[in-house]
């Protein structure tokens, strides 16, 4: 598969679940159990990924809140600042090329530096064998 003939993040995204920025910790911790991510984006007012929140992060932060019962934690005070996003016209190959490196799961998808999606690595793997099934031999 060459880069040229690659789909697209957008042809493979997913429907984004982002976190509020200011959600309490309660509130992060349900939104990842109950849509079953293992991390979001937290967005601003503007659709503005902000930071990523992983489900890693919560468990280190409730295990210290649960003890101290520290009900004032929110997501700004647990999430990473520095997300690896993409954009939603970035080839498939040259995230695929990036994931083999880098080691988020799942990455924000933008357009226009708003958040559109989230691609994570199973939908990567998709693409990839998608295309190897799909390979054309010329003798």
């Amino acid at each position: 598969m060459t880069d040229n003939h690659s789909p697209l993040v957008s042809d493979y995204m997913e429907t984004a679940k982002p976190v509020p920025a200011g959600s309490s910790l309660q509130q992060t911790i349900r939104h990842l159990l109950d849509n079953r991510l293992t991390g979001a984006p937290v967005v601003d007012g503007d659709e503005r990924v902000v930071g990523f929140v992983s489900e890693q992060d919560c468990i280190r932060q409730a295990l210290t809140s649960s003890y101290h019962c520290d009900l004032n934690v929110i997501v700004d005070d647990v999430m990473s600042t520095n997300v690896l996003a993409v954009h939603a016209d970035d080839t498939i190959v040259t995230l695929a090329q990036r994931m083999s490196e880098d080691k988020p799961k799942t990455y924000p998808v933008l357009k226009d530096n708003r958040l559109v999606g989230v691609i994570p690595r199973r939908a990567v793997l998709q693409a990839l064998v998608y295309e190897m099934e799909n390979c054309k031999t010329t003798i």
